[in-house]
């Protein structure tokens, strides 16, 4: 009866796309166990509207983002390593346009995007190692000209922070997410100004809360074949 009632409430959301129709399904599903009242929280706190209404709260505000990134600490772990995942292969591209070859940044991600799949102490050793190289090669890269080193150094290290968020008790994960956030947004604004990296971020982890999963958690898109044979 239960997964009928959310099939038909699902319906009729979709019909009218009334955020009050979405805040009854929302609550439906916790009701049917395919939503936690934890996430549905998350959510609120992150600004979805059907989630405020469901609830009767109001989006978590804060006047530095250092603060919102600590706001998630109450949601664990993944949520707040999801954070640092999203803003770092936001600006990856930058990386892979000018150094296509240098894999480190992209393998500091995507060890990250294991540990998610896969927390175990294995994937925290890979995620170590994968922080280290993308650490080590955002120093290489320095010898660039300035204006280089200014755009692109931000990405490795957003790469390497966030991979190192993975390898450590909660709280110091939390601080390198923050540390991987704020390298994110300098090359953010060094490259597309006019871009939210707040927003990314988001959205990636609303799409977390309500669904059980992001497109922030999908594999990273495949290099040119002529780069992979130039790493070979």
């Amino acid at each position: 009866m239960g997964v009928r009632r959310l099939a038909n409430l699902k319906k009729k959301w979709d019909a009218s796309g009334s955020k009050d129709d979405e805040a009854e399904y929302l609550l439906e599903k916790i009701k049917c166990k395919q939503l936690t009242q934890e996430m549905l929280e998350l959510a609120a706190h992150l600004g979805h509207p059907a989630a405020c209404r469901a609830l009767g709260k109001e989006a978590f505000t804060a006047d530095k983002p250092d603060r919102y990134l600590r706001s998630l600490f109450a949601w664990g772990k993944p949520v707040f390593v999801l954070a640092a995942i999203a803003a770092a292969r936001r600006v990856l591209p930058y990386w892979e346009d000018y150094f296509p070859a240098r894999l480190e940044p992209r393998q500091a991600i995507e060890s990250a995007l294991t540990w998610m799949k896969s927390p175990c102490a294995d994937h925290e050793y890979l995620a170590h190692l994968a922080a280290n190289r993308a650490t080590e090669i955002s120093w290489t890269k320095q010898t660039s000209n300035g204006d280089t080193k200014a755009k692109l150094v931000p990405c490795t290290l957003a790469a390497a922070f966030c991979a190192a968020s993975v390898i450590e008790s909660p709280a110091t994960s939390l601080a390198h997410v923050v540390i991987s956030v704020n390298h994110a947004k300098d090359a953010l604004d060094l490259n597309d100004p006019d871009a939210s990296l707040s927003m990314v971020i988001r959205l990636a982890l609303i799409e977390f809360a309500l669904t059980g999963t992001s497109s922030a958690l999908d594999d990273l898109p495949p290099l040119a074949q002529e780069v992979l044979e130039e790493t070979e």
